[in-house]
């Protein structure tokens, strides 16, 4: 059935809810509003649970790396350990020939009643020790022009200075050893008996070939004229005098 309303607009009943149409319009935006900030929030969502995982994973591979990193770091220090030990073994096994030479000179110069407690690289010394016996040249200082790995310290007792003399002229008459000069000798008590502790330092010469040695005769003037050319040993011998 067919209803035609002859009412005037203005007095006609509005169909429906009578909602406006902006009304509904405003409410669809927001609605699409809603649904594409929804969609954002899910897909920030999503991201962000993904950058978690990846934050994750990267922590563990840096657990795992910190612990290659430690041993990385114990492998190069054992690594610079062995080559240091590698190093020195190389430079005593190169010089071996020539300190065994040195020593066997050195223990074939010592005289009686003296005995070596120390050969070592010299460090600059001042003057003789208080109360002892100093040579003349003591407290010069030492020799830089030479190398210092040459310049040679030696220490030890000597019950009589005589024998500390004769020790300075065996040095002095020696290819392998060159100016001898005495630091100190002091008169000390060593197990309930007097010596007199010493130090000398002296120069390391490379060694002549044996037919190319000279012999050196040992008689009385040969000694005196070494004893003067050697620092310490005229005193040395005045001094044993005069006890």
């Amino acid at each position: 059935m067919i209803k035609i309303n002859l009412l005037p607009k203005e007095m006609r009943r509005p169909s429906g809810l009578g909602i406006p149409k902006s009304a509904v319009i405003g409410a669809a935006a927001t609605m699409v509003i809603v649904m594409a900030l929804a969609a954002v929030t899910a897909v920030q969502a999503y991201r962000v649970h993904a950058i978690d995982g990846k934050i994750a994973e990267v922590r563990r591979q840096a657990e795992r790396m910190r612990e290659d990193i430690v041993l990385v770091d114990r492998l190069v220090d054992v690594k610079t350990k062995i080559l240091s030990r590698l190093a020195a073994i190389e430079t005593l096994d190169r010089g071996r020939e020539r300190w065994v030479m040195i020593l066997d000179e050195l223990a074939g110069r010592v005289p009686d009643f003296l005995w070596l407690t120390a050969f070592r690289p010299a460090t600059p010394v001042g003057a003789g020790a208080k109360g002892g016996i100093s040579s003349p040249s003591a407290a010069a200082p030492a020799d830089t022009t030479a190398p210092a790995e040459l310049l040679m310290s030696i220490e030890g007792y000597s019950f009589t200075l005589n024998g500390l003399a004769n020790f300075l002229l065996e040095l002095n008459s020696s290819d392998y050893f060159a100016q001898p000069q005495l630091s100190f000798a002091k008169l000390i008590e060593v197990d309930d008996q007097r010596a007199y502790n010493f130090s000398l330092n002296c120069r390391l010469e490379e060694p002549i070939a044996v037919d190319e040695a000279h012999d050196v005769e040992n008689s009385e003037q040969d000694e005196l004229d070494e004893s003067s050319a050697v620092p310490g040993v005229a005193s040395l011998l005045n001094d044993e005098q005069d006890h």
